[in-house]
């Protein structure tokens, strides 16, 4: 089954907020922050690419934006679900995005960027 990013995610719109995050920095000094190269950063401003898990993830420490706001320009909290209410719940979920995140991993050049939209679809959902 073939799942899509949401339509509000837009990749030039990614790569804005990237920039506004980015601010007064050069692109090869944020990269530098970044653990990336200055032509992924400039990709990613560009609207080229989406970012990777390990950069979103990255770019949250650095700069305490959401994943939500990075990716939809929307904070999210208030249409964030409640916390699982169990530890079990938290794991099953971690499980499921490891479980994604291994098959994007795993998964033939041609398939990637559809393995690559279903994680995101999920962590928007998770996080």
């Amino acid at each position: 089954m073939s799942q899509s990013l949401p339509q509000e995610v837009d990749k030039k719109a990614v790569g804005s907020r990237i920039r506004e995050i980015r601010a007064e920095r050069t692109q090869a000094a944020f990269a530098t922050l970044m653990d990336a190269t200055q032509s992924y950063i400039s990709d990613l401003e560009r609207g080229k690419c989406f970012p990777s898990i390990a950069f979103l993830s990255r770019l949250k420490e650095v700069s305490g934006r959401s994943f939500d706001w990075v990716l939809t320009g929307k904070d999210g909290s208030a249409a964030l679900p409640a916390p699982p209410a169990t530890p079990e719940h938290e794991e099953a979920g971690y499980i499921q995005i490891q479980s994604l995140i291994n098959l994007l991993e795993d998964a033939p050049p041609s398939e990637k960027p559809r393995f690559a939209k279903t994680l995101i679809t999920h962590l928007i959902g998770f996080l």
